[in-house]
């Protein structure tokens, strides 16, 4: 097939990678163009991914005001919702003029202008929602496409009925497709429009060293904001008694500044922040980390950090929320406790050396292996055509 992918603007899709999303778009577009397709990436000036066609269209990142997103709080029209706009519309003109050249589009971009503009491209456009239903005009939006575009076969069948005499050979068979990540993410999205297939992420298993053997340390990765429940990661690991290791980007500066800060200093050498490491590091100490802590505050959609851990062979400690409880295997992979039970989780630490490090490992390669992924979304592009 002849797919191109199109990529959220706000940074480049190059390492170091700033989220899980855009390393996941790497990895299928690369998987995709090892598979013999035809791949071509929409992204922001500077993305480097190899064995596809890169066409950045000379637009610049444009990075998105903060949005809170444990709050559900979005950012108020600013100039980078323009910059974003502009790039879309430019994506899918150019997609229009050239939708002889393409069988497919699928984008990743979790923004207004590119659902808006995508609806309107004669090319059938599958959306993957890395995110879950955090943002009200997206979701009516989104609602207002489902209403109006004909979502399957048999909806395009009765479309036509009403409207004839139609001739069948000038209808384009062209359609808006929705994937999530999650059953959970799924459900988030229920209010507003059916959701057409969960697709679960999917990583390279082999490109993570298992460790059968852990140090005695616990470990927080991720984006230092609210949501992901770095104080909480703190407080655990104080209870459980054991050092803790922070490694993730700082998102939300004044979340870091106001409530992280204080509690390093308090701290001392029991917790340490590493900043934001690159996968070769990030991989080498979550196989030596005893375990993982996911004290996540929202509606995780999915957990990437999470499968990444098991990969390396390290147990899971997890508030049960969001998609935790998909990607988590209670007591095989690792142990859900209820939200915000920071005394449960401290609890779970001392059982994780139970835990069958070598069936974490079995568990990812199983359900969430980068080759079941593409092979799930190759069906699904079929079902589209």
């Amino acid at each position: 097939m002849r797919i191109a992918l199109i990529a959220p603007l706000v940074t480049p899709i190059a390492p170091p990678f700033p989220g899980g999303a855009q390393a996941l778009l790497r990895d299928l577009a690369i998987t995709l163009a090892q598979r013999g397709h035809e791949v071509t990436l929409f992204a922001a000036r500077g993305s480097q991914v190899e064995h596809v066609i890169m066409r950045d269209l000379n637009i610049e990142p444009a990075p998105a005001q903060l949005v809170r997103l444990s709050g559900h709080q979005v950012s108020p029209l600013d100039a980078s919702f323009y910059r974003q706009a502009e790039g879309f519309l430019r994506i899918f003109l150019t997609l229009r003029y050239e939708r002889h050249c393409y069988d497919i589009v699928h984008a990743h971009a979790f923004d207004w202008p590119a659902y808006a503009f995508g609806a309107l491209a004669e090319l059938p456009v599958l959306h993957t929602l890395h995110l879950p239903a955090i943002s009200p005009p997206i979701g009516m939006l989104l609602r207002t496409i489902s209403s109006v575009v004909p979502p399957s076969p048999s909806g395009r069948e009765s479309l036509m009925a009403r409207a004839q005499p139609v001739d069948k050979s000038t209808l384009r068979p062209l359609s808006t497709w929705l994937v999530t990540v999650s059953r959970a993410c799924a459900a988030t999205w229920a209010p507003y429009t059916p959701v057409d297939a969960v697709i679960y992420n999917g990583i390279r298993v082999e490109d993570i060293p298992f460790q059968p053997t852990p140090g005695d340390f616990l470990l927080f990765a991720g984006r230092i904001s609210p949501e992901k429940g770095v104080d909480r990661a703190i407080a655990i690991a104080q209870r459980a008694r054991l050092p803790l290791h922070i490694a993730g980007d700082i998102y939300d500066h004044a979340y870091y500044r106001e409530c992280v800060q204080p509690l390093l200093a308090r701290a001392g050498d029991s917790v340490r922040y590493l900043g934001h490491l690159d996968h070769t590091e990030l991989y080498r100490l979550m196989g030596s980390a005893r375990a993982l802590l996911c004290p996540v505050l929202w509606e995780e959609p999915f957990g990437l950090v999470a499968v990444e851990a098991m990969a390396a062979g390290t147990p899971v400690i997890a508030f049960a929320r969001g998609a935790m409880p998909e990607v988590i295997q209670q007591e095989v992979t690792g142990f859900l406790v209820a939200p915000d039970d920071i005394n449960a989780a401290a609890a779970a630490v001392a059982h994780v050396g139970m835990l069958d490090r070598s069936a974490c490992r079995h568990h990812v390669t199983e359900f969430f292996s980068l080759e079941r992924m593409v092979t799930e979304y190759e069906a699904f592009y079929a079902r589209m055509l």
